[in-house]
């Protein structure tokens, strides 16, 4: 479902968990919440921003899934967060298999890619499990990255 209005409570406790940001620059500050959120909602409104609900809990928030433009290649960049106590069950693969479902057969590319740090073990092995394979590693934000394309 797109990121709602409603939503922003959940992208909140997102933002300022220790371990969900551990390879995302870390928890936000409290003043930075508010502006977070608007740019994710602007880029649900120019692109794509799913909050992902588990139907099993009343339909509660948890994770986010991305698709916009990579930073420098021209492709769109799957990404996502996912709540902690939602790890290890699989919902990050089938949300992750469906926007990568999507962007194949929306957006016309013949590549998608992904990007997260190398030392990110669990992301690493989604994106594996995804069918993406690494394409090279960079230091952006002062941080090793594997770029993976599928």
């Amino acid at each position: 479902m797109p990121l709602q209005q409603g939503d922003q409570a959940f992208v909140e406790r997102l933002l300022q968990c220790e371990l969900v940001r551990r390879y995302l620059g870390g928890p936000l500050d409290s003043n930075e919440l508010g502006p977070t959120f608007a740019r994710y909602l602007d880029l649900a409104a120019n692109h794509y921003v799913w909050a992902v609900r588990d139907v099993a809990a009343a339909g509660d928030p948890i994770g986010l899934v991305f698709l916009d433009r990579h930073k420098r290649l021209d492709a769109p960049e799957l990404s996502f967060q996912f709540d902690a106590g939602s790890w290890g069950q699989g919902y990050a693969f089938e949300a992750c298999s469906t926007a990568k479902h999507f962007a194949r057969q929306n957006s016309g590319a013949s590549r998608i890619v992904a990007e997260t740090q190398s030392v990110n073990c669990r992301s690493v092995a989604l994106l594996h499990r995804l069918g993406f394979k690494e394409m090279e590693r960079l230091i952006r934000f002062g941080e090793l990255q594997s770029v993976f394309v599928a």
